[in-house]
């Protein structure tokens, strides 16, 4: 069995890989233990490389791509980290040689180790570690267990939570008169929430913060490549025509909330996918390049403390860029890439019972946190399944007095409107709910932002 990393978020919680996935026991990060996300990630079906919506072998679509990068102009390279550190100096060599850079679309950050979680006596936590980040759960029990007081600000009251803060939508920015101290503040660092983590992270002494992010190398895409741009605005340049090609490197820009923003890749003149598992983006791809399961790839890859895991696994990921590389005379090998990630990582060899140090400062960016109109939102709340376009719940969480008030019956669906329409889903009734949020495991079409102002009243 070959030992692997799982790829559900950025913990990196150690597996081993036969035909189905195994705990690993003496994984510095998560011990013996496997969450339900990771449970399953050998089942998701495999994309197959094809060219203009036809199947073709793989090596016809690899030479597609070549042609494709040397005629398009103002092509744009995204991979949000879910590969190996090796594969992501591979993206990076391919967009220098198209004059580009690479973009994660997640800021550089090393804060907090597991560690300090569980010595902690003091800790305020912005995420739900039940449902996002399933094994740091265990961490803050152990701080609990040994007298951690817990203070949660999240959209429904947590279970481990001494004291649970239940965020407002239309008062957000009140989380900027919040009194950290010295305590420990556990948030998370995606595409989809950058002002709200913004605004968490300059307001924090950074060794207290322990910034989780939902991709499995999003600290090493991060530290490999140069690109700033977020999600948001890369949408934006397809628009105004800026970008005119876009290749994806296992990052589904279908995860934002707001659906609509989808049509602006129909105004690209190539949009190029290279990704394992298939999905809607792979479907409307020009050009499909299939490359190793993610959790398969062989290299290096950081998780949110910058602990350096290893990956034993195959290259095909790498082996399609040396490919394209090829065609434009340029080679690249996979032991110079090695020692090269090293380098930058400024290590020599990998050892994942060490914690390396890191001196890297956080750019803060502009963005102002934002308050949402309405007495009702809809929450688009975060999952390894959402990050990974899977539909693992159908149902939405509410709370009794809501449904009391709306008079649903047993099996009625719950029906919400908001500016981009109405749906009618199911719910689950939860006692840890306020009455004015709807918190959603899945995109919804009414969505307009991970917040979305709703009514109860059909149009």
């Amino acid at each position: 069995m070959k030992k692997i990393v799982c790829y559900g978020c950025n913990l990196g919680c150690g597996l081993y890989f036969g035909d189905v996935p195994y705990f690993r026991k003496n994984s510095p990060v998560n011990s013996g233990k496997i969450c339900r996300f990771g449970m399953k990630i050998h089942r998701y079906e495999k994309v197959l490389p094809k060219v203009d919506g036809k199947n073709v072998e793989l090596d016809d679509a690899i030479a597609a791509a070549a042609k494709k990068l040397a005629d398009v102009k103002e092509m744009a390279f995204v991979s949000f980290g879910d590969v190996t550190c090796e594969e992501q100096l591979a993206f990076n060599k391919l967009a220098e040689a198209f004059e580009s850079d690479v973009h994660t679309c997640i800021p550089r950050f090393i804060g907090a180790n597991i560690e300090k979680i569980r010595q902690s006596k003091e800790i305020i936590t912005f995420i739900d570690p039940y449902t996002s980040y399933p094994l740091i759960l265990r961490h803050m029990l152990h701080a609990k267990k040994n007298g951690a007081k817990i203070t949660s600000y999240y959209w429904k009251k947590l279970r481990i939570a001494d004291e649970s803060v239940i965020l407002n939508p239309a008062e957000i920015d009140k989380i900027k008169s919040i009194n950290f101290g010295d305590s420990l503040v556990i948030t998370d660092l995606n595409p989809l929430n950058l002002d709200f983590s913004n605004e968490i992270i300059k307001s924090c002494n950074a060794e207290n913060i322990v910034c989780l992010k939902p991709f499995l190398n999003s600290t090493g895409a991060s530290l490999i490549s140069d690109g700033e741009k977020s999600i948001y605005q890369i949408f934006e340049e397809i628009k105004e025509k800026k970008i005119k090609g876009l290749y994806l490197l296992e990052s589904d820009l279908g995860i934002v909330p707001d659906d609509t923003l989808m049509a602006a890749l129909d105004e690209l003149e190539v949009l190029i996918v290279q990704q394992s598992m298939r999905n809607a983006l792979s479907d409307r791809a020009d050009i499909v390049l299939c490359g190793d399961r993610k959790f398969e790839g062989k290299g290096t890859v950081l998780n949110f403390e910058g602990r350096v895991l290893e990956n034993e696994g195959r290259m095909e990921g790498i082996k399609i860029l040396t490919d394209i590389l090829k065609s434009v005379g340029e080679e690249i090998d996979y032991d110079k890439m090695h020692a090269e990630v090293l380098s930058k990582l400024g290590i020599n060899e990998i050892d994942e019972y060490i914690v390396p140090k890191y001196d890297i400062k956080y750019k803060q960016r502009e963005a102002e946190i934002k308050n949402y109109e309405g007495d009702a939102h809809l929450v688009y709340a975060y999952n390894p399944f959402m990050w990974n376009n899977v539909i693992d719940r159908d149902f939405v969480e509410i709370s009794p007095s809501l449904v009391e008030s709306l008079n649903l019956h047993k099996d009625e669906l719950l029906k919400m409107t908001s500016s981009k329409g109405s749906v009618a889903v199911k719910y689950k009734i939860n006692n840890a709910m306020p009455d004015n949020i709807v918190l959603s495991p899945m995109k919804l079409p009414i969505s307009t932002d991970i917040v979305t102002p709703i009514n109860f009243k059909e149009p």
